[in-house]
């Protein structure tokens, strides 16, 4: 989606594909260098007038920047590990909460609470406090699931004990909002706001709580005002510690659900600009255009969410709605389309979830599975609630979604084109309220006209059986299943069928201090120096790592994590950036080493002149595989992107090598053979050999990245832009990019 905040009244925001086919030769040959020169001029010029035009009618106010902003993009450690971005108070420590990646969060990373002792606290600072005569905002995003009982605190910065008052923003038992500040202790709250509505639904709000001085307090909920009431001189301010997810030391109070974006403001934010907030267009320091699409999409309205990353009974429900699913017959882990599935043998193996709120929708619904059938898929029950919905096949192998209402199954929505067997599809089925639609690989393939609503009934949830016994059990591997409490639109469907998860390890090496370069994939997996000489030093993006190129056992240890391990089976991608300054003291200099006595991988590289040669060498049973550039192709003394992608799934397949971007010619030196050797008990190691220290590389290593399926070419160029595929990139920019970042709504930066 293309938005322009800035012209939002006089531009309509862009939402869709946009194709180019292919260009007649006409058109092609008026396409002169001169002409484009006089088309973009031409658009500059339009640009320039619709910029005097938009100051001449909207005045520009000021905007207060966030005096605290909490944005929770981390994604490691837990003591004073989360940042105010601005560094108006000191780091925040976490108890318990655990990081949660993009898929799941609003904005970058967050983190979970259970419910149960999981909170971050801050310590006492004046920036922090509501003393009597202080304009105070305080923004956030939630998303939580239904709540029954008690309060669930989102901000508290108050304790019972005492006599100095403060004021808390938490859920009550009935779902809704509660804003409430207090002066003196004595019953709380002394004032507060609660919304009417309730919030308990799995979906992402954004609260504004805003206190006015002495005269009134007011909350908004998803920027709409939901109460104001009248204050009289109420201090709030006190030496009590600021916590996110608690109040004080009552756990029956903790938070339950995901936290994100958390802003201080010491101003009283307009309806305006708290409206600005919440659709994106502001940041810590105001409004700015931008091009990227909203990826809150995914985990807005998500119940449950089985990634079948589990080696054993249970799979658990990231979804943080505690569907767990219990493996019955002889279901066992297996390679999936991302990491790990589950493989089903088409007689008795299924997973179950228990019945829950969460699992029964009742007026819109959206289930997704991705699937590769090993046999008939005739027939067969993908995912099923009974007398609910489900999703299954036909006697052609075409999907169906159909829903039941409580007397009847209604009519179903049936797809044309049947599934192919072992290859990877993803299904989706929605329903609206007015119509059941089934998609295929991201494109619908059916609809049928339903008005009902879906029964609610207390069975379980059936991944690859159907309890009714109308369809068969599933043979094949099925991975990442999800069941939301709304329903898609065709542009979200489409969205999902092209995502694809973030890395299982990932240094952006962006520390420049220290012995520790820490894993932002929410994974773990610190890399902590061993040896010496390997310095800090300006990187691709801010700081990376000089690699001295002299013997010895000096090298960056990544560890053995179980999200690293193995992540060729079933198709990997390695990644980074780096500037090979020559051989040093080795021959075979190694970038990654994760092999010990004819176990696993290593990737290396060899100079000759001013240019290198990537290989990757992967260990079997029988012989070795190694797969090298054609020529010395990567420059030295330059920064340069290198990707790896493989599939040890067979013997018979290539390793793909990218370099900046493009595909590179390789051939294998090593035909391999045999079955490929487990590294899962080894440690990574950056930049050596770490069993004899004789491959020391001398280059310097940025933003690495290792993922646990193929990457697209298209996903790797994303890499390399840092995350960047639309305009501001850091590499491989558009020749032209106006970011407009100081016309912001009617408002502008305050510095």
């Amino acid at each position: 989606m293309i938005k322009f905040p800035a012209f939002s009244s006089l531009i309509p925001a862009f939402s869709g594909v946009l194709k180019i086919n292919r260009v007649p030769r006409r058109v092609y040959r008026w396409c002169t260098a001169t002409r484009l020169r006089k088309v973009l001029s031409s658009i500059l010029a339009i640009l320039i007038v619709l910029t005097s035009i938009r100051f001449a009618f909207f005045k520009p106010t000021e905007v207060h920047a966030a005096d605290v902003f909490i944005k929770f993009d981390e994604g490691y450690g837990t003591t004073s590990a989360v940042n105010d971005t601005n560094g108006t108070v000191s780091a925040g420590s976490i108890t318990n909460a655990v990081w949660r990646t993009e898929d799941l969060c609003k904005s970058g990373k967050c983190l979970f609470f259970d419910g149960t002792g999981d909170y971050v606290s801050f310590g006492d600072n004046a920036n922090l406090d509501m003393a009597a005569s202080d304009t105070v905002t305080i923004e956030l995003w939630f998303r939580t699931s239904d709540i029954t009982s008690g309060n669930r605190s989102l901000i508290s910065k108050y304790e019972t004990a005492g006599g100095d008052g403060g004021y808390r923003i938490y859920m009550n038992s009935s779902g809704q909002i509660v804003f409430g500040i207090d002066s003196n202790n004595t019953g709380f709250p002394e004032y507060s706001v609660t919304s009417a509505s309730a919030y308990d639904d799995n979906k992402w709000h954004h609260v504004g709580a805003v206190k006015s001085g002495t005269s009134s307090m007011t909350l908004y909920i998803n920027a709409q005002s939901v109460g104001t009431t009248s204050i009289v001189s109420t201090a709030a301010d006190n030496g009590d510690s600021f916590f996110i997810g608690r109040f004080e030391s009552d756990t029956a109070q903790d938070w339950l659900g995901f936290i994100d974006e958390v802003k201080v403001l010491r101003t009283a934010r307009s309806a305006t600009e708290v409206k600005a907030d919440f659709t994106g267009e502001t940041s810590s320091r105001g409004t700015s255009a931008y091009f990227n699409p909203d990826q809150d999409y995914i985990s807005d309205g998500l119940v449950a969410y089985w990634k079948m990353e589990d080696s054993a009974t249970p799979t658990t429900d990231s979804s943080g709605n505690g569907n767990s699913a219990t493996w019955t017959g002889n279901a066992t882990r297996a390679i999936g389309r991302f990491g790990f599935g589950t493989l089903l043998d088409g007689t008795g193996d299924y997973l179950s979830v228990s019945d829950s709120t969460s699992l029964s929708p009742t007026a819109e619904l959206t289930v997704s599975a991705i699937a590769s059938p090993s046999a008939s898929i005739a027939t067969k029950a993908l995912v099923v609630k009974d007398t609910s919905y489900r999703m299954v096949t036909d006697g052609s192998g075409n999907p169906l979604c159909q829903i039941h209402d409580g007397t009847s199954w209604q009519t179903a929505a049936g797809s044309s084109v049947a599934l192919s067997l072992l290859t990877w599809q993803t299904v989706n089925c929605v329903y609206n309220g007015s119509q059941t639609q089934v998609y295929v690989n991201g494109s619908l393939r059916g609809s049928s006209t339903v008005t009902v609503s879906i029964s609610d009934n207390a069975n379980a949830l059936r991944i690859g059986s159907d309890a009714g016994g109308t369809y068969g059990d599933f043979n094949g591997n099925i991975d990442d299943i999800r069941i939301y409490r709304r329903a898609f639109s065709p542009s979200e469907i489409q969205n999902l069928y092209n995502w694809a998860p973030g890395p299982v390890g990932y240094w952006k090496l962006d520390e420049g201090t220290g012995t520790s370069a820490y894993d932002s994939s929410s994974n773990g997996n610190t890399a902590t120096l061993t040896g010496s000489g390997i310095n800090w030093t300006p990187g691709k993006f801010g700081s990376g790592l000089s690699f001295p190129g002299t013997n010895g056992s000096n090298y960056y240890d990544a560890g053995s994590g179980n999200s690293i391990d193995d992540i060729f089976d079933g198709g990997g991608t390695i990644s980074g950036w780096f500037y090979i300054r020559g051989s040093g003291d080795s021959v075979i200099p190694y970038f990654f080493d994760k092999q010990s006595l004819g176990n696993g991988w290593y990737i290396g590289y060899s100079v000759s002149g001013n240019n290198a040669r990537p290989f990757l060498n992967m260990q079997f049973s029988s012989a070795d595989g190694e797969w090298r550039f054609n020529n010395y192709e990567m420059p030295l003394n330059s920064w340069n992107h290198l990707s790896v992608t493989y599939n040890n799934s067979s013997t018979s397949n290539d390793a793909v090598f990218y370099l900046n971007g493009t595909p590179v010619a390789v051939f294998e030196a090593f035909t391999p053979g045999g079955t490929r050797n487990s590294d899962s008990s080894l440690s990574l190691a950056l930049g050596n050999n770490q069993s004899n220290g004789l491959n020391p590389a001398y280059a310097y290593f940025d933003d690495l990245r290792l993922y646990n399926y193929t990457r697209t070419t298209s996903q790797i160029v994303e890499d390399m832009n840092a995350g960047h595929p639309a305009g501001g990139s850091p590499v491989a920019s558009p020749i032209i990019y106006w970011k407009l970042d100081d016309l912001q709504g009617n408002a502008k930066n305050s510095g």
